[in-house]
């Protein structure tokens, strides 16, 4: 955890998204001592928190109203961040001047940029700050977060996201960080993918696949997804992690993007194939690492079992069953 007498000016704030990502993060902010107000859609992911002492809000624009100096948005997809900012009762009914929202969602970078300068209107200060580094970054509090936005709003900033990163940087105006996020997605997309497939060859090779997970992290092939998910895929483990659907949706965001400045993403294409696959087999809420299930549907084997041709065990049994239901 950083250190929370790194906070400025900034004690009273307000979050909005209590999901995977943001129920931990708000938490950060309790335990720095910050006064919290949250909301949620789903109120029951609020309990938690008031009980630990954060205050409810009735709604985006009572929370608003409330007299937080900053709001932390950690939601969904795009649609979600302009109802919870501009829909009824939302954010902007009760926004004052001076008040900050800070958007840790990822969603399009051209509608961050629309949303800042409504914002700015109202003299509200806006910045994007998507993050990277899982459930777990979020847990400890060591988060990279790429930011975009006006240079004084995000200088009052910084301490705040201090206590729920490690790494903040300003890429420039609003929008800058959703783009950053997009390539930080892509990269992680492709390296998925070479994981899968590697461990894939080296399955239907029948090679000891602990052997190779020790050859491979010690080599040149080594990377993050590699260390954090190469035992679960090899295991084929269940773990709960970040859901393949949001994933689907992160890489959605960045191909759009793509066609707008003419760049052909053919690797990326891929794989948000392979995953849009998967989500429409009913398996979008399992975790990013289960793309390794198209290579054993394809190659007709599992990690998990024995035998290289044996596809009755862990993954590829699920998509069977999602199949036939």
């Amino acid at each position: 955890m950083n250190d929370p007498s790194n906070i400025s000016e900034i004690t009273d704030v307000g979050f909005i998204g209590l999901g995977q990502m943001g129920l931990p993060m708000c938490g950060n902010l309790m335990n720095a001592g910050l006064c919290v107000t949250v909301w949620n859609r789903s109120a029951n992911k609020c309990d938690r928190l008031v009980e630990q002492g954060a205050r409810l809000a009735k709604s985006p624009a009572n929370l608003a109203a409330s007299g937080v100096q900053a709001i932390c948005l950690n939601l969904s997809d795009t649609a979600s961040v302009e109802m919870v900012l501009f829909g009824d009762n939302g954010l902007a009914d009760a926004l004052q001047a001076g008040q900050l929202v800070i958007d840790h969602s990822t969603i399009e970078s051209g509608a961050t940029a629309q949303f800042a300068s409504r914002l700015q209107k109202l003299g509200v200060g806006y910045i994007d700050a998507p993050v990277s580094g899982g459930v777990g970054g979020a847990q400890a509090g060591t988060l990279s977060i790429m930011v975009g936005g006006e240079e004084a709003d995000v200088s009052r900033c910084i301490p705040l996201l201090n206590v729920v990163g490690k790494r903040i940087v300003h890429l420039g105006p609003a929008g800058s960080g959703q783009s950053c996020k997009a390539a930080n997605q892509i990269a992680a997309a492709c390296a998925l993918m070479g994981v899968c497939e590697a461990l894939a060859f080296a399955r239907k090779s029948n090679l000891p696949m602990t052997d190779v997970l020790d050859v491979l992290t010690n080599g040149a092939a080594n990377s993050v997804q590699l260390e954090k998910n190469g035992s679960k895929i090899v295991s084929g483990s269940d773990a709960p992690g970040f859901k393949m659907k949001l994933f689907l949706k992160d890489l959605e965001i960045a191909l759009a993007a793509s066609r707008d400045i003419d760049l052909p993403l053919l690797s990326t294409s891929t794989v948000a194939g392979y995953l849009r696959s998967l989500v429409a087999r009913g398996r979008g809420d399992e975790p990013t690492y289960a793309l390794a299930a198209s290579l054993e549907m394809m190659g007709n084997f599992s990690f998990a079992s024995s035998g290289s041709n044996d596809s009755s065990s862990s993954q590829t049994a699920k998509v069977d069953a999602a199949a036939r239901g």
